[in-house]
């Protein structure tokens, strides 16, 4: 029997509200006083809450915390997006901390971001998440970082019948940062009508000087459809294994995600699982309005060692993976799908760390080689490839390039992509320096999309200034060539042709280079004997730079 006693009432308010949530019970709260009721109606109602609060726990015991139950009816929502999507692309010097905060306390919780010595913010963007099934939009001002209200960017419809949010939150957390030392750095996170949101992620990008490589990071934001979705990830450059500062790895934040129950994710990575327990509250509680986990801080990249198993612990899977177990070299693409068997996880948030490689994720273009060096008056193509939201390639699209600084700046010119949604642009290069190069094309929404930039350094041609070449006919068959420079740049050494009759092919005489005597400040002479037999015959002197740029000289004979 229940215990009538009125003065239960906050504990039975507390069991039906806090637990029943667990269950998605909708419960309204009455306020009751002496002047409208009287106590024995009041006690009627609460023997009655109690029995319906005891009849569910008990109906429902087995299921206690299986949090993603849709008992409201409400349903699951279709997504607006095909899958998340890329918001923020950046490359350079860069690094990434990203943290999130599942509470349900009305005085907050907090997120740390973890600032690397002599780094500087160079953005920051928070991802935010309103509970499942309550289809509650967030209003600017609903989250505070150190008491400063959020204004949302961006708001999407999930799966389960709620809405995440987007902000570039640079402005209040900068000045923090950057003035803090090297190490974590706190930041109060409160939230209006807590038990409406499950939780948020901070994720900080930094020009971080420590880095030794050009890296690439991808925030990602939407909606994965629950009944399965794919984002695709291009390279500018094929993949390389064996490079020691190669890095991929990639963090999924996701909401209303409890774990020890029936509920995960499916994580596959080019048609590999990767992972069959995505999810839960590693970065919250088991409570509506705290679920939330995310791959960042204090999080590790070893993925789960049996991809094919069931959560049984909401640690089995930290949600930050490494994805190079899953690639080969050459490889240009990959591709990420995510499912929700239990219809009832929110993956929302995505991010890509790419240590010495760049990349476009989604519908994009993306522009190769990343680097590279030519002497100058010599011919330089990059190429943009084009994809659609699943990596593949789209023919038709016309790519405008331009050179956007540099000595060849201004120079612009378009292709057209062809089946393989390659398009090329070359050009010749005539004063040294380094030209920065972009490419961009309009998407299937009549946006104007830019790829990531390349460089294309251009050095000094090989010059030696020769001062004389000669061939002196020495008897017994054998011919001296004579040669002799004032100054050698850049020079690797020589190779000698001969030939029957001018205007005929020339054959090499020398098996291996002959190797530069001179330098930048002095010049050197050569000698070399050859023995083609006896008779006249015409030679061709070549020099040959670093670069494997050559330069003919001649012809002369022993006449």
């Amino acid at each position: 029997m229940c215990n009538c006693n009125p003065y239960n009432y906050p504990i039975i308010y507390y069991l039906t509200v806090r637990l029943g949530g667990i269950h998605k019970m909708e419960v309204k709260h009455m306020k009751y006083t002496s002047k409208h009721k009287s106590i024995p109606n009041m006690v009627t109602y609460v023997c009655i809450l109690c029995l319906v609060v005891f009849s569910a726990l008990s109906a429902n015991a087995d299921q206690l915390g299986t949090i993603g139950v849709d008992e409201k009816g409400v349903g699951t929502s279709e997504v607006s997006l095909d899958s998340i999507d890329p918001v923020v692309t950046e490359t350079g010097f860069i690094s990434l901390s990203i943290d999130g905060l599942g509470t349900n306390d009305v005085n907050g919780g907090i997120i740390q971001v973890e600032k690397p010595a002599g780094a500087t913010v160079r953005a920051a963007y928070m991802a935010a998440a309103s509970t499942g099934f309550s289809n509650r939009t967030l209003l600017d001002g609903d989250v505070l970082i150190d008491g400063a209200g959020v204004n949302w960017d961006m708001t999407e419809a999930s799966s389960i019948s709620s809405f995440n949010h987007w902000a570039d939150v640079t402005s209040l957390v900068k000045p923090k940062i950057d003035a803090a030392a090297a190490g974590r750095v706190d930041f109060t996170i409160t939230e209006v009508s807590t038990l409406g949101i499950d939780g948020e992620i901070l994720a900080v990008i930094f020009d971080d000087p420590n880095q030794t490589s050009t890296n690439t990071i991808v925030l990602l934001f939407g909606a994965q459809d629950i009944d399965g979705d794919t984002f695709a990830i291009a390279l500018a450059d094929p993949i390389d294994t064996s490079d020691p500062n190669l890095v991929l790895d990639m963090s999924l934040g996701i909401s209303f995600g409890f774990q020890g129950t029936v509920q995960y994710s499916h994580v596959e990575v080019n048609g590999t699982r990767i992972s069959t327990s995505a999810g839960g509250q590693d970065d919250g509680a088991p409570s509506n309005g705290a679920l939330l986990t995310v791959g960042g801080l204090d999080d590790v990249n070893d993925n789960p060692a049996n991809p094919f198993a069931t959560p049984t612990d909401t640690r089995d899977d930290d949600e930050l993976y490494n994805l190079i177990p899953f690639v080969a070299d050459g490889d240009t693409n990959i591709n990420v799908f995510t499912l929700n068997p239990s219809d009832d996880d929110n993956v929302f948030f995505g991010a890509l760390f790419l240590g010495a490689a760049t990349a476009v994720v989604g519908e994009g273009i993306i522009l190769s080689p990343s680097t590279d060096t030519n002497p100058v008056d010599t011919e330089h193509t990059v190429t943009a490839t084009v994809q659609d939201d699943e990596g593949n390639p789209v023919e038709g699209k016309v790519v405008t390039f331009t050179i956007v600084s540099g000595p060849n700046a201004g120079l612009s010119d378009t292709d057209t992509t062809d089946s393989d949604g390659k398009a090329t642009f070359t050009y010749t290069g005539t004063v040294a320096g380094t030209d920065i190069i972009e490419a961009s094309f309009e998407d299937s929404e009549d946006q104007t999309i830019t790829s990531n930039q390349v460089e294309k350094i251009w050095e000094e041609a090989n010059a030696i200034e020769l001062k004389g070449f000669k061939a002196k006919t020495a008897g017994n068959g054998s011919v001296i060539l004579l040669w002799e420079t004032a100054v050698e740049i850049d020079n690797a050494g020589f190779n000698l042709y001969r030939s029957d009759a001018p205007g005929t092919r020339y054959n090499k005489i020398n098996e291996t280079l002959i190797e530069a005597a001179g330098g930048s400040f002095s010049g050197a002479s050569y000698r070399y004997t050859d023995t083609p037999g006896e008779g006249t015959f015409f030679y061709l002197l070549e020099d040959v730079d670093y670069n494997g740029v050559s330069t003919l000289h001649g012809p002369v004979s022993n006449k």
